[in-house]
């Protein structure tokens, strides 16, 4: 947060955690791409780099990142290396920097956590560092589409918002920022059936979104670890009935098909890596239950 402004930049999709996260990927597709990317891609090369790709040796490429946004991911880390990964050297023109809503929504829930444990024992915040607790908070309202009724990321450079209906929308539930009326409308949008609340919601990305793919990484499968975070978040408005809802349904498909990295949300069908430890670990909270 250079300026100061609330918002922490990110320079790579890897430090978000939604990895190809639609959003993400359109930046990255406005990036000047290197020549060697621009031949691949071109001569459809790209699956060449399968070979070199651990994730792919065990699980279908179809499930993972597409190979041309790998190697515009590996680009990218190529040439945020040669500024040393610092924000302050990278140039504006040719680099991908967004202030990341889920990224930046979970900030504000570690600051509140942190601000918790302060006053548990009894200890004392910087206040410069309180400022910048607040700071976020408010930054994050800043990121609210009225017209979609979405929380987006958004360019730090342009301040133009990145419009994308994915899951990364309800994060800002959690930290507790979202007004009463926006809060109401990101419920109403959860309950659709034909946007984030298929069979086994919620989908990463909404299904009657175009970028939506039923079993490709963070472009459409249902992960434990937003639903829970969800759950947290209609927790913290109240809205209990659909929180314990969207639990059990939860449950049900971990009970179903196992503790899988991912999952249709189509079909439940599990997806990426079995017997993923962030699951089960977030199961054993949700069998805990409020």
């Amino acid at each position: 947060d250079l300026d100061h402004r609330g918002l922490v930049t990110l320079i790579h999709p890897w430090e978000c955690g939604l990895d190809t996260t639609p959003p993400w990927m359109a930046a990255l597709r406005h990036m000047a791409e290197p020549l060697w990317v621009r031949i691949a891609l071109r001569l459809r090369l790209a699956r060449v780099a399968r070979l070199f790709r651990r994730d792919t040796r065990y699980l279908p490429a179809a499930e993972r990142a597409s190979d041309g946004d790998g190697l515009r991911m590996l680009a990218l880390a190529r040439r945020a290396k040669r500024y040393d990964f610092e924000l302050r050297k990278m140039p504006q023109v040719g680099s991908v920097l967004i202030e990341d809503v889920a990224f930046n929504a979970l900030l504000a829930v570690a600051n509140q956590a942190l601000s918790e444990i302060a006053r548990e024992v009894d200890a004392s915040i910087d206040p410069e560092l309180q400022r910048s607790f607040l700071a976020t908070n408010g930054a994050i309202e800043e990121l609210w589409d009225e017209e979609t009724g979405l929380y987006c990321s958004r360019h730090s450079v342009t301040g133009e918002l990145i419009v994308s209906p994915t899951v990364a929308t309800f994060l800002p539930l959690w930290a507790g920022v979202s007004e009463p009326a926006r809060a109401r409308r990101l419920v109403e949008r959860l309950r659709e059936p034909s946007s984030f609340w298929p069979r086994f919601p919620v989908p990463s990305v909404a299904i009657d979104a175009p970028p939506f793919d039923d079993d490709r990484y963070w472009k459409g499968p249902t992960w434990v670890n937003t639903n829970w975070i969800i759950v947290e978040g209609l927790r913290m408005y109240g809205v209990h009935d659909i929180a314990e809802d969207l639990r059990q349904r939860t449950l049900a498909l971990v009970d179903d098909a196992g503790f899988a990295e991912y999952f249709s949300a189509l079909t439940g069908q599990p997806l990426g890596a079995d017997e993923f430890s962030w699951t089960a670990a977030l199961v054993l909270d949700l069998l805990a239950g409020p």
